[in-house]
């Protein structure tokens, strides 16, 4: 039983005779003629009372334990991953030397960014899929064998989010995606909405550019550039305050219909967010090569953000249609440059 504060106790219960030993209620004390008084211990008897002798319970009490081995390893960060990407730190957040490559060579290090609980990549998962696993050994001994002194420099990341919400749209259950890209420029980054997928908004006549000029040169209004570590709650408030989704775009890139009937719906509210459901995040390695990141969060050193899809140039798998449409026109726009 935990200790329960005394003044708490006192709240709760009839008023009490407190003797030497005992604590009576005050009904029983009353029915055997003992008036309705607390009694007090003697001044003297305070007095002879050393300062240091009266014992307060504890009511909270913190132990200091050492991280446990998981917490290490994960993938805490955005960071975390790339620098082990780069083959520049080891779990331990440590330069790679020769003995820690002993340790981790980087074909087993590479594969242990990917999510082991994939059933794709166990063969006795009964859903293992062999052109999966020929993707990621082709990755992996691609990226392996190459002789980048920096595999991915910093400031060549293109970095993609896609957060999937849980809405009422007209007070019926229904879901939103957005997609995101990490906007950066000589003095700061941050977030830019590209497009949405919302398929029961239903095209309209009002389906036009509105764009609050005056909002988007408020400087308050960004999608902070370190949000997706926090499963984006800048952009969570920003829908919860019903601001005008147009103001986070990407100038020069076209807006979708999609995109406008949300930022109205939300506008209007008729549609109310409810919850953050997924987050994933899509890293443009520039090699032919694009991965889908999702974070894990698990007691064990296979955590934090890992591999959950590929996408190779070669290979020409899928990439969800919003970030497709995106892709084709920055090429298209780079040619016309």
């Amino acid at each position: 039983m935990g200790v329960v504060p005394l003044l708490a106790v006192l709240s709760q219960t009839s008023a009490v005779i407190e003797g030497p030993r005992t604590m009576e209620s005050a009904d029983t004390l009353r029915q055997a003629g003992v008036t309705d008084t607390l009694k007090k211990p003697a001044t003297d008897s305070l007095t002879r009372l050393a300062a240091d002798s009266v014992v307060r319970p504890a009511y909270l009490s913190v132990v200091s334990r050492p991280a446990e081995p998981f917490m290490i390893q994960r993938v805490a960060f955005v960071n975390d991953f790339l620098h082990r990407l780069n083959y520049q730190q080891t779990p331990t957040q440590q330069a790679f030397d020769s003995l820690s490559r002993l340790t981790y060579p980087r074909e087993r290090y590479l594969r242990m960014l990917f999510n082991e609980d994939d059933p794709r990549l166990n063969v006795r998962s009964g859903r293992h899929s062999p052109a999966y696993q020929t993707l990621v050994d082709e990755f992996v001994s691609t990226i392996a064998t190459d002789t980048a002194a920096v595999l991915l420099p910093k400031d060549t990341e293109e970095l993609f989010g896609e957060v999937e919400y849980a809405v009422l749209y007209k007070n019926t259950p229904q879901k939103v995606t957005l997609f995101l890209k990490r906007n950066r420029t000589d003095s700061y980054s941050d977030w830019k909405i590209i497009d949405a997928e919302a398929p029961f908004l239903k095209a309209s006549r009002t389906d036009t550019m509105r764009l609050d000029t005056s909002r988007r040169n408020d400087r308050s209004l960004f999608i902070s550039s370190e949000t997706h570590e926090t499963r984006f709650l800048n952009l969570y408030k920003f829908l919860r305050n019903r601001e005008n989704l147009l103001a986070f775009t990407l100038s020069a890139y076209p807006v979708s219909k999609t995109l406008i009937r949300l930022s109205k719906a939300v506008q209007e509210g008729s549609l109310t967010l409810q919850q953050t459901q997924k987050v994933h995040l899509y890293l443009d390695i520039r090699r032919g090569w694009l991965l889908k990141l999702e974070d894990f969060h698990r007691e064990k050193e296979n955590a934090g953000w890992l591999i959950t899809d590929l996408y190779s140039v070669e290979y020409r798998t899928p990439l969800p249609a919003a970030l497709s449409r995106y892709m084709k026109w920055s090429a298209s726009s780079k040619k016309s440059d």
